[in-house]
């Protein structure tokens, strides 16, 4: 029994602004988080970063396109269309099937390998753990292609939505699943950046199976899903974790000195790339180097130049990310 049978017409109509206001929101979200997740891997080049943002990326488009389908077949359902424009409404119809069924396969592909180096095992369980993991994801795939690839290409709308009735839900169980178990391994994790990126993703999907049941006996007739839910909550702690390491801590970490000479030797930098790379630490620009240290700003830019080529970096946000790291 879904929700339209336990409930009246005018329920239904409130129930369908607030499922579509959350639907808007959470769109929102993720592609803000996904904009802020390039900035950062733009400047930074880190590989966390970049998992997160392939992650956060395929989320959006996932969640853009079940917003513009819920209302482009509303309005397609509520005026008398031509044939020549049914015909185009039955190729959308079809596009959004199929492409939105690959989306959703490579989102959930993409969550469970970015939390795969998490765990504390070695190296052979991991690539068996992430080829069990995408094989049966592209199975449900394949699976959900074949069902509507069987229907009319006029009955495609349907179809889409008996696919994502079933294969969101079930498909997210795989990220809930790696969840569960990380979630019992989490004490052997000895790596503190490691434990921050297992709790956050704890946090997201072990809720996934509640969601999961939601979805599948209630809200079938419906194009939102609370499964949305954890997908939305990992760009939010990601986007939270993200900001602590590269805004919170890197201010506070600037402040503190590091080792200058053991940092200065093993890069081999001659004296006059010292006194820059100091400025360049305390937030000087070119210019207030060049007035520092009474050189002209070509002779700067030249010695930033060279800094920057020792430390294989190409601005500064990646300069003090690498000497953090060191």
């Amino acid at each position: 029994m879904t929700y339209k049978e336990l409930i009246s017409l005018k329920d239904v109509i409130y129930l369908n602004i607030f499922f579509d206001s959350i639907q808007f929101i959470f769109t929102t979200i993720l592609f803000s988080t996904t904009l802020f997740c390039l900035f950062i891997y733009i400047k930074t080049k880190d590989v966390f970063i970049g998992k997160t943002l392939s992650l956060v990326f395929l989320t959006s488009i996932l969640f853009f396109l079940s917003y513009t389908y819920t209302y482009a077949s509303r309005c397609f359902s509520l005026n008398n269309l031509s044939l020549q424009k049914l015909e185009i409404w039955e190729m959308t119809s079809s596009f959004y099937a199929f492409f939105t069924i690959f989306v959703i396969a490579f989102s959930i592909i993409s969550a469970c390998t970015y939390v795969m180096p998490l765990f504390p095992i070695t190296q052979n369980y991991k690539k068996l753990a992430t080829i069990i993991v995408v094989s049966v994801t592209i199975f449900f795939l394949l699976v959900s292609v074949f069902i509507i690839s069987l229907n009319p290409i006029d009955k495609a709308g349907q179809a889409l939505n008996n696919a994502l009735w079933i294969f969101y839900p079930v498909g997210s169980l795989i990220p809930f699943c790696q969840a569960v178990t990380i979630m019992c391994l989490y004490k052997k994790i000895d790596n503190d950046s490691n434990l921050i990126f297992a709790k956050n993703f704890i946090i997201s999907f072990v809720p996934q199976i509640f969601y999961s049941i939601i979805d599948l006996f209630i809200l079938k007739d419906i194009h939102f899903q609370f499964t949305h839910i954890s997908y939305v909550a990992f760009g939010l702690t990601s986007f939270y974790h993200i900001c602590d390491i590269y805004f919170t801590k890197k201010e506070i970490s600037n402040k503190h000195s590091i080792d200058k000479e053991s940092f200065f030797s093993f890069y081999n930098f001659s004296k006059r790339e010292c006194e820059v790379l100091e400025l360049l630490i305390e937030g000087k620009t070119n210019v207030e180097i060049s007035e520092n240290l009474f050189i002209s700003i070509n002779t700067v830019k030249t010695h930033v130049k060279n800094i920057y080529k020792k430390l294989s970096v190409s601005n500064r946000v990646q300069l003090i990310h690498k000497i953090q790291g060191n």
